[in-house]
């Protein structure tokens, strides 16, 4: 059995993976495949994943350490399929080396500069592959939470007793993913329902649910935001873009929506404020574009005052 040191550092790995899936996919959503940018860190977390299951004791975190590992090789390669789909879309190979990825990602850039946004994102086959990285990462997700809870059990069983968790078990089996997966489907046809009153409502309704995630109430907010926003009621648009911040909605898009929304209202300081977070952190290329904008036109808004 592993010891605490042991059991910490381990946890601590486990959080390193995490992180840089995280990242893996956070580029993919933003329409930018990462590829050459991850090598060497990836080089890193491949070794470290295939050195530490052999080392583990415990059958449940060696299973644990084993599935990432698994998880994580089939995201690589959506990734480089995903690279394909760009730049196929693009009409330019597809990149080789780091210094042909850097000019394959000037070529992104140049795209989203005469387009105002990444149009491959719309495109039916990356729409497929992000949806299957999408279902990856949840179970990424999943894998990691197992992990944290497991280390927890062996380090505090006290403490877990205490919290009623001594007989805990993955908090999601496979009738949670497709509950999970159910309730993404709700939310997407709430949300594009062309009867945007209908759409507020069956939206509203969601929100009623008792079993809902923070992660998915945050995603609700949003859905909500937009539709406001789409009747014109700007300070409910806003008002649900702050709860979707203040739920945890990961990545910097519900400060990209109410900073836009504080500057169609002439409210400067608190649109700057917003836009300058949401490009801090994970936005698509063609709201980083507009978010830039927008800025340009503040400061020049605030000098003239």
């Amino acid at each position: 059995m592993e010891d605490q040191a042991q059991l910490h550092n381990l946890l601590a790995l486990s959080d390193e993976v995490f992180t840089f899936i995280k990242s893996l996919h956070v580029n993919q959503l933003r329409g930018i495949p990462s590829l050459w940018e991850i090598q060497t860190a990836r080089q890193d977390v491949r070794s470290k994943l295939e050195a530490a299951p052999p080392a583990i004791t415990d059958s449940e975190l060696r299973r644990s350490f084993q599935t990432l590992a698994a998880l994580e090789q089939r995201l690589y390669k959506i990734d480089k399929e995903l690279l394909e789909v760009v730049a196929d879309f693009l009409g330019v190979p597809v990149p080789q080396s780091e210094v042909e990825f850097q000019n394959f990602r000037e070529e992104i850039k140049k795209h989203v500069r005469i387009n105002r946004e990444s149009k491959w994102l719309l495109t039916s086959p990356y729409e497929k592959l992000l949806k299957k990285a999408h279902n990856l990462f949840l179970r990424v997700e999943v894998v990691n939470g197992n992990f944290f809870w497991r280390v927890k059990q062996l380090t505090a069983p006290n403490a877990v007793d205490e919290l009623g968790m001594s007989d805990y078990e993955p908090y999601l089996n496979a009738k949670a993913m497709r509950r999970g997966e159910k309730l993404g489907s709700r939310i997407k046809s709430a949300s594009d329902d062309e009867n945007i009153e209908r759409g507020i409502r069956r939206l509203h309704k969601i929100l009623q649910r008792q079993d809902l995630a923070e992660s998915e109430t945050a995603l609700v907010y949003g859905k909500l935001c937009g539709k406001y926003e789409a009747v014109g009621d700007l300070q409910k648009a806003i008002e649900y873009a702050t709860k979707a911040i203040e739920a945890g909605e990961p990545f910097g898009m519900p400060y990209f929506c109410r900073g836009r929304l504080y500057y169609e209202q002439q409210q400067w300081v608190n649109a700057k404020a917003d836009l300058e977070v949401a490009l801090a952190e994970a936005l698509p290329l063609s709201e980083q574009v507009k978010a830039k904008q927008y800025l340009a036109e503040i400061a020049k808004q605030i000098i003239s005052r």
